[in-house]
């Protein structure tokens, strides 16, 4: 596929998701995301996507969105076997650092901001309990401040 800038497969072997690479310039971190069915060839197109990450058994696929003028930006969910994609959390910030729990359903991502005159984030942490439930998405946000690090 021309233009791909990195891929992984579902484990179950159903789905490849493709990160094509941005444009020259871009100010922004996102670009496109391909995911396409093996079986059938269907693809579908997500756009502004910076990180990707299927869970363990290949389900579900977490993502952020990085876009222009943070409009849209957030985690989400999209469980590409029904097409149904679900915001999780959804802020004018950037989010990074996506991660999945190894043996269950737990979805996390860094939300921050970088200061004027910072050189780093203040960044809170946004953790679904339960990524891949559609009846509840709970989210639990904590802000660890710098006077409460580790020195």
């Amino acid at each position: 596929m021309p233009n791909a800038a990195g891929f992984q497969f579902s484990k179950d072997g159903q789905f490849l998701a493709v990160k094509l690479n941005g444009a020259a310039g871009a100010t922004h971190r996102g670009t496109d995301l391909l995911v396409r069915r093996l079986s059938d060839g269907l693809t579908q197109n997500i756009g502004n996507v910076y990180q990707y990450a299927f869970d363990a058994p290949g389900r579900y696929l977490g993502y952020t969105v990085d876009a222009p003028n943070k409009l849209g930006n957030g985690l989400y969910v999209l469980r590409p076997a029904g097409g149904e994609t679900r915001v999780l959390d959804q802020s004018a910030q950037e989010y990074d650092g996506l991660v999945w729990q190894p043996e269950g359903a737990g979805l996390a991502a860094l939300r921050g901001v970088k200061p004027d005159g910072k050189e780093l984030k203040q960044n809170v942490l946004v953790v679904s309990d339960d990524a891949r439930d559609r009846k509840s998405t709970r989210l639990n946000s904590s802000h660890v401040s710098e006077s409460r690090m580790p020195s």
